[in-house]
This record gives C-alpha cells, sequence and structure tokens, in this order.
C-alpha cells in the first residue's frame, strides 16, 4: 500500500479506486470530464436518515406523499378534509386553503376530537407549512374542518399516512 503524501512534492496526482476488500466492487473512482469539470472523484456511498429535533427527541424527517383536494360546498358544518387509510394515522405537513368569505377554520382531529389549531382566513390563500408535520392522536381519526360562516373551501392538505 501506497503511503499518503502529506507536502506537495510537485508531483501529479494519480486517481486510485477503491475497492469493497472481497468482490473487488469499486467504491470510490476517477470519472472524465462532465459538466466543465476536468477531473473529480464520485463519492463514497452511504446510507444514512434525515432527523430532526422536536425540542426533546430526534425524530425522522417526513416526506410529503399524500395530496388531498379540498372542493367544499359552502357550509358550517363539520366536514372531513382527509381520512386516512383504515388503520393509519395522517401527518399534515402542508395546506393551502381557500375559503369563499373572511371566515374562522377550526382543524380538529377526528370528527369532535381535539382542536388542532384555529385560523383566521380571508378570502386569499392560506399557505401553511407544519415542517415535519402534525400527527393525528389515533389511528383512523379524519382530518376535519368547521367554518365559522357558511362558504366555500377550496385548496389541497398535504402530508402521509402512517
Amino acid at each position: 500500500m501506497a503511503a499518503i503524501r502529506t507536502t506537495d512534492t510537485g508531483q501529479s496526482i494519480t486517481p486510485i479506486e477503491l475497492t469493497d476488500g472481497v468482490s473487488g466492487a469499486v467504491v470510490q473512482t476517477a470519472f472524465a470530464n462532465t459538466d466543465g469539470y476536468s477531473t473529480g472523484i464520485r463519492s463514497l456511498p452511504t446510507f444514512s436518515y434525515l432527523y430532526l429535533f422536536n425540542g426533546a427527541t430526534w425524530d425522522r424527517a417526513r416526506t410529503a406523499v399524500t395530496f388531498k383536494s379540498v372542493n367544499l360546498a359552502a357550509a358550517t358544518a363539520e366536514t372531513a378534509l382527509w381520512t386516512p387509510a383504515a388503520g393509519k394515522k395522517f401527518r399534515l405537513i402542508r395546506l393551502c386553503l381557500t375559503p369563499g368569505a373572511a371566515c374562522d377554520l377550526t382543524l380538529n382531529d377526528g370528527a369532535g376530537g381535539t382542536t388542532l389549531m384555529v385560523l383566521g382566513a380571508t378570502a386569499a390563500p392560506l399557505i401553511l407549512d407544519f415542517s415535519n408535520g402534525i400527527l393525528a392522536a389515533a389511528n383512523n381519526n379524519a382530518l376535519t374542518v368547521v367554518r365559522s360562516v357558511s362558504t366555500t373551501l377550496k385548496g389541497v392538505v398535504i402530508g402521509a399516512e402512517e
């Protein structure tokens, strides 16, 4: 094995290939000129997860994969925005809602359940990002909305089911 150079001796540096030591598979290699680079090294393959600190523990970062369209007729009654698949919980990550008139929107975790938030909305898009999301308290709970005045509601709620 060659010694690692610690000073510039004026010699050219020759690319090398590293292998896994068992099958001979290359894990790092030089590659040809692409996208304006004269030479380069491919990165070593790694396997990792992105975690976010929630104030007490580390949670795995979530990716939005569920998009639920919202197109509600004028009403004030509690209405489901997102009913997760059987045995699953919703994780609300983002929302974009536009009421037909100024009103308060009360988002609940399950019909008649815990109030997640009350949003004062005008007749303009309301866009919120909840970072890693708000997880439902129990399986099969729907994300519901109650409007303070009878008005339409359009938009999308975005998240994941777990």
